[in-house]
């Protein structure tokens, strides 16, 4: 699975990618509010560790 960065995931959110499909991709609390991973979110879950 894909992540945003090396920094520790704390999200699995899955985002509306269109015709290609849904993606889903492991977000750090520092860009789950950035661009572009605040943007077409069709579910987020927060990571239990």
């Amino acid at each position: 699975m894909r992540v945003c960065c090396n920094d520790k995931s704390e999200f699995k959110v899955t985002y509306d990618g269109g015709s290609m499909g849904n993606d889903t991709v492991l977000v750090c609390k520092t860009h789950i509010i950035k661009h572009p991973f605040d943007k077409r979110i069709i579910s987020k879950e927060e990571i239990e560790n």
